[in-house]
């Protein structure tokens, strides 16, 4: 077909070739592979711009996400003429784990009588799960994404579930108009959609993972953590980003006890998780 000529044209040009091989080495034949046979599956792909299709594919090498549907790490779909990039749920959970800071981190949905008690104060929610079979039939009620990192702090985030509906109506046109992923499998984009909340808001953001989000649907639809933020927000964040560095890389229980009252309320567990780890060491 035309379409896929002209998209292999653009990926075969040397200054393309050259930057997939710089970004993932020996690998970069086996990708661009993968790219085609994912785009000859898919008819809408071949709709699209071949440099959409290329700046998608480059954001998934730069992550070293597999592009392949079926195991659901990260996609390239079509979205208003040009390709999208889309990162899944096992993609920010694999992000995650890369860094070697994280202990644990997953994401389940919720069924109706799980959840004891939810300290609206502390944050602190209280579940009692049930057993495989005793969810069989039990309504859907939430989705939460939990993780622990190696310092011990640990971080719970749920949505009920019509806020993920809410959210998905908002900020997908493909579920509007009721095609993609979001409606081909609506767990999966739940467990992805609190996933990325709880790292994007909570958890100590690396520069892959600062990326991921970033280029997270840029092409597209977007999400709130994705929308321009204000100067006041980028100097906060940046602030907030020094004090993190500094936590993690403090030696001393005195070198912490310094920056005390310059502690975010955000970073304060992380903060007492740290003296704590210090303290034992002694």
């Amino acid at each position: 077909m035309k379409a896929i000529k002209e998209i292999k044209e653009v990926f075969n040009r040397d200054d393309v070739k050259k930057r997939f091989f710089e970004i993932l080495g020996e690998k970069s034949e086996a990708f661009i592979m993968s790219v085609y046979n994912s785009i000859s599956a898919n008819p809408g792909l071949q709709k699209c711009s071949p440099e959409s299709l290329m700046i998608a594919a480059a954001n998934a090498a730069t992550l070293d996400l597999p592009i392949d549907p079926n195991l659901g790490y990260s996609y390239i779909i079509p979205y208003g003429g040009k390709a999208q990039f889309q990162i899944g749920y096992k993609g920010y959970k694999q992000l995650a784990m890369r860094t070697g800071q994280f202990l644990v981190i997953h994401a389940t949905d919720v069924k109706e009588g799980e959840i004891i008690s939810n300290n609206r104060l502390t944050g602190q929610i209280v579940f009692n799960w049930m057993s495989d079979s005793e969810r069989k039939g039990i309504e859907t009620v939430g989705y939460v994404s939990y993780f622990k990192l190696t310092n011990g702090f640990e971080s719970t985030f749920y949505m009920e579930k019509e806020d993920v509906l809410s959210h998905a109506k908002k900020y997908s046109s493909s579920f509007k108009r009721n095609e993609g992923v979001w409606v081909e499998d609506f767990l999966k984009m739940a467990r992805k959609t609190v996933t990325k909340l709880n790292l994007s808001q909570n958890a100590p953001l690396t520069a892959q993972i600062q990326f991921a989000i970033k280029v997270d649907q840029s092409d597209g639809e977007g999400y709130p953590d994705n929308k321009k933020k204000t100067p006041h927000q980028i100097n906060e964040e940046k602030e907030h980003e020094r004090i993190l560095e500094f936590i993690n890389n403090a030696d001393t229980v005195e070198q912490l006890e310094e920056i005390d009252v310059f502690v975010p309320d955000e970073l304060k567990d992380i903060y007492k998780s740290k003296i704590k780890e210090l303290c034992e060491r002694k």
